[in-house]
């Protein structure tokens, strides 16, 4: 669920020090335009199979037929690992024995062949942590990986995208370390966003942090949205220690230089808990919630070679949702399942979890004709979204690729 509960147990004697408010509840800035018409019209159909348990804060990827899903929470349940084949809407909870990672809410999972590699999470028992697990699909087989190299610090709420045989692990929310002076016993700990960027090789298991130019890149943010497209980072929306968000970032990971995105259309509102994914040059996201604390049931199309946002949808739209998970499967099915609604501003989360699993045909997806040149107005952005950390440069504008 967002944020901090309090009914939440973290390891004995931490403590939590921050501020509601800091957790990004208040109205932020929001850039309106007018939408673009969208060349093509796709519907949701809803897979019927097993009955299952509904959660929020879980992870997928998708390896051939088969989509993965781990960890997330519901009123009642913790899960752990359960794959849905799309060809029989089988589901299976797998068992497994010995060392696994335990019951997470937010990590990353990435299928590199067929094994999926999850990174970081928040355990309601233990708090944080920064640990690297490999699942062997074939041998159904957890291993915690003997990493090396500059690790990220624990989080959740990150973004993970995969480059080649690398994980591009970027931002998040997680403890920034001991507070000094507390008259409390026990350790006590500050909280923070993240706005830096980290490699880990699948190969030799080796964390890199790259020298990232910070100039024009977002500012710290968790529960944003990444994905990947010619060798570029996508970074879209999140929550920061202000306000939700709906700018557009994206990261070289060659030059290793953050640069704002011209779009055009009517980009999604502020929000965080949403997903996204990338369909060759779409980059498609969906749901997540809004600075009022309601959620939002729209799929949201960017082409990324023109720059135009659109809407495909049409028909019985799924229900509005946050924290949600989209898989894309090799013939260009997308699977949505999971998420949560009727956030509770008392108990800090959502009260309704969908149990639903979706589909939907990518290769319908059309390019989308923008009529002029795409413009990104640095009037419309939230003043300290144009600069990073106090650098005094503005935010690049640099068109698509």
């Amino acid at each position: 669920s967002s944020g901090i509960n309090a009914e939440w147990p973290l390891r004995p004697g931490y403590k939590l020090y921050f501020e509601l408010n800091k957790m990004g509840n208040e109205q932020g800035s929001t850039l309106n335009r007018e939408p673009l018409e969208s060349p093509c019209k796709i519907a949701w159909t809803s897979v019927k199979g097993d009955e299952v348990h509904g959660r929020e804060g879980h992870a997928s990827a998708a390896i051939n037929n088969k989509v993965y899903f781990y960890g997330g929470s519901g009123l009642t349940h913790l899960f752990e690992l359960s794959v849905f084949d799309i060809e029989d809407n089988k589901w299976r909870d797998i068992q497994t024995f010995g060392d696994n990672p335990g019951p997470l809410c937010n990590p990353s999972l990435d299928a590199v062949g067929s094994t999926l590699y999850l990174f970081g999470g928040l355990n309601r028992e233990t708090g944080w942590n920064n640990d690297v697990w490999a699942f062997d699909t074939d041998t159904e087989k957890w291993s915690q990986l003997n990493v090396s190299g500059i690790k990220p610090s624990p989080r959740d709420k990150h973004s993970s995208v995969l480059w080649g045989t690398k994980l591009v692990v970027f931002g998040g929310f997680g403890p920034a370390g001991e507070v000094e002076g507390s008259e409390d016993e026990g350790d006590s700990i500050n909280f923070t966003w993240f706005n830096d960027v980290y490699f880990f090789d699948t190969e030799t298991s080796v964390w890199e942090a790259p020298n990232v130019s910070l100039v024009g890149g977002p500012v710290p943010r968790a529960a944003h949205s990444a994905t990947l497209y010619k060798e570029k980072m996508f970074v879209f929306g999140g929550k920061d220690s202000k306000a939700r968000n709906q700018d557009l970032f994206a990261l070289d990971l060659n030059s290793l230089e953050w640069n704002k995105v011209e779009d055009a259309g009517a980009r999604p509102a502020p929000s965080s808990f949403h997903c996204a994914i990338q369909y060759q040059q779409f980059m498609m996201t969906y749901g997540g919630r809004f600075n009022d604390n309601s959620h939002s049931n729209l799929l949201n199309v960017l082409d990324c070679e023109t720059g135009g946002w659109y809407n495909p949808g049409e028909g019985t739209l799924p229900a509005a949702r946050g924290q949600t998970t989209l898989s894309l499967l090799a013939n260009g099915t997308l699977v949505m399942f999971g998420g949560s609604d009727k956030f509770d501003v008392l108990q800090q989360c959502c009260q309704v979890f969908d149990t639903q699993v979706y589909q939907l045909d990518c290769k319908q997806l059309k390019s989308v004709e923008v009529p002029v040149p795409a413009e990104v107005e640095k009037a419309d952005e939230p003043a300290e979204q144009q600069t990073v950390q106090q650098t005094a440069a503005p935010a690049n504008q640099t068109p698509v690729v």
